[in-house]
């Protein structure tokens, strides 16, 4: 039998998958239903092949050792959720990440704490304090667990358990929490000490922009990374590039087997890995390249010939005896996919690119095969990655091929240079400084190349429709069966074929967009914001704050997103803080071409008109909806007291927006005004039972609800859409 490690890893990952989809009773019924067919197939001994063997084995396996995990380890973490325990001591194994008056650390909980038997590693969610905190540092406090529930259509109970931490933990702030400070810091915290004065010295060497990305780049730090930057590389088809994995391991073992040579680059390189995993975290992605390389120079240390393959498949195998969980993690599943079909097409899709040797120079030859080997490589990739991009995302980068051949010649370079000014930088600053130039340059020409290709119309295809996935799937199947059947000149052929093609669609459904009207409840907690767009045309109702939560800052990332440059209405309902608190912070950053404002004597009033001067309007009283903006907006505004009541009529439907009325201002608006309508936008106030029964004279078949932590499924009986579990809300519809 050939490649057994191939067959029984993939059949061992299904076992796992299938128990983490439907549990161990799912596991139970496989053992039995493998054993009574391993029963049959040896009784007979007819026909009997290795491959079936080693497939149901794999299977059996993978199901049961998944099952034993959960009942050993995840199951008592589970049973602490909802529990809080008394003044216990936690040790903390990492650097916090801040957020804003909140900071989490990953810490290490004794299991004499918990009443187990075995230690718990979690995060820690806990306020900001003066005094910084290290890995090694006790942290004393009353703590809660908690299971994490879906916010803004993320999934993160799924994620955090394909990290292992399936139970997270919180500090209550009521009670003392008490910080003890350790002298020395653990030996096994040391690469990630390093980790952080790496990113320490990057942040003094490089500009703000360039230090993110090049902490994100050498250490795994993408703490800093603005938003709209991360947009830029996800829009560009670059965001891989940040996402410390395979490409990052293989260049750093190319740099050591370069320096080094073969034998002796194999022999250090080996325990240099495993300092870069504990360094960077060893998230799933990241172990599984370690790992698949670390078997490759073991090939080397052994003078044995490396099969690639098999080693990324006994990689996926020690992944997931490590952590079954870690089978969920989108990292994991692109990383694999990503290499295994680097592995299967690039070296045919190169042979189709590829001219006949003979007949070029040895430069331009070589010249040539650089440039056949990044198209092949990143054509390959693209191939097995899509459909888990369209799984998890629902979009694709259509110019990623053409972004990666611009930059990925200059982060092969930025990454060891990089990491050469970190270690310099601790022995001389003024060499370093001198080297980081070249590095700033080529992050600088990186960040240029994700702008330019961000900007492009038509560069992101939305596969919102089924259609679209449908169509895009076929295509994939066929170009990867003419990939291993064709011969090398339809190859060649069909490559711009597909690219061609797949530019064409995309822009075909740019201009399906300009006939398209849309409305967007952004999340934003208990305050508002809601985009409403045609064509090129937006109008935006509200943009409020509270805290560090700043309406303006999603209001800009939606309009860098979607390619929109100003603001062409903006209507504000209520000039209060869940209304109307970011708005003087959005009128620096982006134009504003009208603003809508209720009539009211208030400061803010007078503030906003004094900032907007002739293109604020201020509506009066009126008894019936007033239309404003251009006629594709479908949009009108009604006054109630000192707030506005804002009506959106696209197609046959109707919705309001009715967020900042209070029940009272609701049952008026009710009385004077027809209230029939398709959907209906309110807050979160409206779940209290007073304000509740105000909903039972609703005739609207849905409500959406802006709310930060509190969800429903209906209220008075009308089915409730909260904001808070599905992210940014979207309301389509297509106009002929």
């Amino acid at each position: 039998m050939k490649r057994p490690a191939i067959w029984f890893s993939a059949f061992f990952a299904a076992g796992v998958a299938l128990e983490l989809w439907q549990g161990p009773r799912l596991a139970l019924l496989l053992f039995f239903a493998v054993f009574c067919v391993l029963g049959i197939l040896l009784s007979r001994l007819v026909n009997l092949r290795a491959v079936v063997v080693v497939c149901l084995v794999g299977i059996l396996l993978g199901g049961l050792y998944a099952s034993a995990r959960a009942l050993l380890f995840e199951q008592p973490r589970y049973a602490l959720a909802g529990t809080t325990k008394q003044q216990i001591t936690v040790t903390a194994v990492d650097y916090p990440t801040v957020y804003g008056e909140q900071q989490r650390v990953s810490v290490s909980i004794p299991a004499d704490e918990l009443g187990q038997h075995f230690r718990m590693k979690t995060f820690l969610y806990l306020p900001v304090r003066s005094q910084p905190i290290r890995p090694g540092d006790s942290i004393t406090a009353n703590i809660s667990f908690y299971v994490p529930t879906s916010s803004d259509a993320f999934d993160r109970a799924t994620y955090y358990r394909s990290l292992g931490y399936p139970v997270l933990a919180r500090a209550e702030t009521d009670y003392p929490i008490f910080l003890k400070t350790t002298d020395r810091i653990p030996i096994f915290s040391y690469p990630r000490a390093v980790g952080y004065l790496f990113s320490q010295q990057i942040g003094r060497l490089f500009s703000e922009r360039n230090a993110s990305f090049l902490s994100a780049l050498l250490v795994g730090d993408r703490s800093n990374l603005s938003t709209v930057d991360a947009n830029h590389l996800r829009k560009a088809g670059l965001s891989h590039v940040i996402a410390v994995s395979g490409l990052h391991v293989g260049f750093l073992v190319t740099l050591l087997l370069f320096l080094l040579g073969r034998r002796v680059g194999a022999f250090l390189g080996i325990p240099i890995l495993v300092l870069f995993l504990l360094m960077v975290g060893c998230s799933p992605s990241v172990l599984r390249a370690c790992i698949m390389y670390g078997v490759v120079l073991l090939a080397f240390v052994f003078r044995r010939e490396a099969d690639s393959v098999n080693s990324l498949f006994f990689a996926l195998l020690l992944c997931l005896l490590w952590q079954p969980a870690a089978l969920l993690s989108a990292s994991l599943q692109l990383s694999f996919a990503s290499t295994l079909g680097i592995l299967c097409f690039a070296g045919r899709i190169q042979k189709a690119l590829m001219p006949p040797a003979q007949k070029l120079p040895r430069i331009p030859f070589h010249l040539i095969r650089f440039l056949t080997a990044s198209v092949a490589c990143s054509l390959s990739s693209l191939l097995l990655t899509w459909p888990i991009l369209l799984y998890h995302f629902r979009y694709l980068s259509v110019f990623s091929l053409f972004a990666n051949l611009l930059a990925l010649w200059a982060v092969t370079l930025v990454f060891p240079l990089g990491f050469l000014v970190c270690v310099l930088s601790l022995f001389s600053a003024p060499v370093a400084a001198i080297l980081a130039v070249p590095v700033s340059a080529l992050s600088t020409y990186i960040w240029w190349i994700a702008d330019l290709f961000a900007r492009i119309p038509g560069g992101i295809l939305y596969c919102t429709r089924w259609i679209d996935c449908l169509l895009l799937g076929l295509v994939l199947v066929v170009w990867g069966m003419l990939l291993y059947r064709a011969r090398r000149r339809t190859i060649a052929f069909s490559i711009p074929i597909f690219l061609v093609c797949l530019i064409l669609y995309s822009y075909g459904d740019v201009a399906r967009m300009q006939h398209t009207w849309k409305m967007t409840c952004l999340s934003e907690g208990e305050n508002q914001a809601i985009v409403v767009t045609h064509g090129e045309q937006l109008a935006l109702i509200d943009c409020g704050g509270s805290g560090d939560w700043k309406a303006s800052d999603d209001v800009c990332e939606y309009l860098d997103w979607w390619g929109y440059d100003q603001v062409d209405l903006l209507i504000i309902t209520s000039l209060d803080q869940a209304h109307a608190e970011s708005v003087s912070d959005l009128a620096e950053r982006v134009s504003i071409q009208s603003v809508i404002l209720p009539d009211s004597a208030t400061k803010q009033a007078e503030v906003l008109c004094a900032l907007f001067g002739d293109t604020c309007q201020i509506v009066s009283e009126t008894k019936t909806p007033t239309a404003l903006g251009v006629h594709e907006f479908h949009l009108s505004v009604l006054p109630i007291d000192n707030c506005l009541a804002v009506r959106l009529a696209p197609a046959a439907d109707t919705i309001w927006i009715l967020h900042s009325l209070h029940p009272s201002q609701l049952s008026l608006l009710m009385a004077e005004q027809p209230m029939h309508s398709t959907a209906m936008v309110l807050s979160s106030s409206y779940l209290e039972e007073e304000a509740a029964s105000v909903c039972e004279d609703l005739e609207t078949e849905q409500i959406i609800l802006e709310s930060a932590w509190e969800t429903t499924e209906e209220l008075a009986g009308i089915p409730v859409t909260t904001v808070k579990q599905t992210g940014d809300y979207t309301k389509t519809y297509l106009y002929p």
